[in-house]
This record gives structure tokens, sequence and C-alpha cells, in this order.
């Protein structure tokens, strides 16, 4: 798993502990995109880095844990409005999962162009599922 160069179709965004908080995932791999390979401003650039970075330190210093919910709710704000920039900018999907779960999946919620399959991703029990037609859900896909 490394840094993407390429605009994937659908993007995450969540802190994490590595270059970038923007991340792909496929059915075979996933990985953080490199922030200087999107075309992207630089000033949405700089942002996505410093909220990245703010939450590394943050986090960091307080045992993993947010201070308090004022920190909390306001780098979750902050989030918000830069995944919407970022989806104005690349003109892609772009999911936000507050909670920073960088493991829940980037599958679509809608067939790719030429998909053959669906998914649909449970983020409460973790489960996923998918099938040839939407309303026939098998586990585990």
């Amino acid at each position: 798993m490394g840094p993407r160069a390429e605009v994937p179709a659908r993007v995450a965004l969540f802190h994490g502990w590595t270059e970038s908080p923007v991340w792909y995932r496929t059915p075979g791999d996933s990985g953080w995109v490199d922030l200087a390979s999107l075309p992207i401003s630089s000033h949405l650039r700089e942002r996505l880095v410093a909220w990245n970075e703010f939450a590394d330190v943050t986090l960091s210093a307080n045992s993993y844990e947010w201070p308090n919910r004022t920190a909390e709710s306001a780098f979750i704000a902050t989030g918000s409005e830069l995944a919407e920039e970022l989806r104005r900018e690349l003109g892609i999907d772009v999911v936000y999962p507050p909670g920073g779960d960088g493991d829940a999946p980037t599958a679509p919620d809608r067939p790719l162009p030429g998909a053959q399959e669906w998914t649909a991703y449970a983020p409460l029990s973790g489960e996923t599922f998918g099938g040839p037609q939407p309303g026939r859900l098998r586990p585990g896909r």
C-alpha cells in the first residue's frame, strides 16, 4: 500500500498518520493519495495538511483522545468543510467519516461505469454486502 499519483473516482477524507488525509480504496488496493498530484488549489492543499497535522499533534499529546468536545467538534466541522471543498475542486465523490475511521471502505454506493456488481457497506456492523442485483444482499463481499 503506497501513495496513489492519479485522481481516483472516489476518495475518503480522514485524519491519519501519513502524509495525506485523502485516501482511496478499490477492491484490490488502498492507500493515501499524494496531495501534490491532485489538481487542487494550493490553499486547499495547505489546509488539508494543516488539518491532518493538527489531529496528529493533538491526539498524540492526549493519549489518542480529543482533549474536549469543543476541539473534536471544531475538527469535525473543519473536516466537513474541507471534504466539500475537495468535492468542488476535484468534481468527484468524497466520503467523510467524521469519526476518522480510515478502515471503512470507500465502496461506491452506486455502480461505477462498467461495473457488473454493486457493494454496500454497513459501518455499524462492519459488514459489506454485494451482488449482481440490488435487492439481493449477500454478506461478506
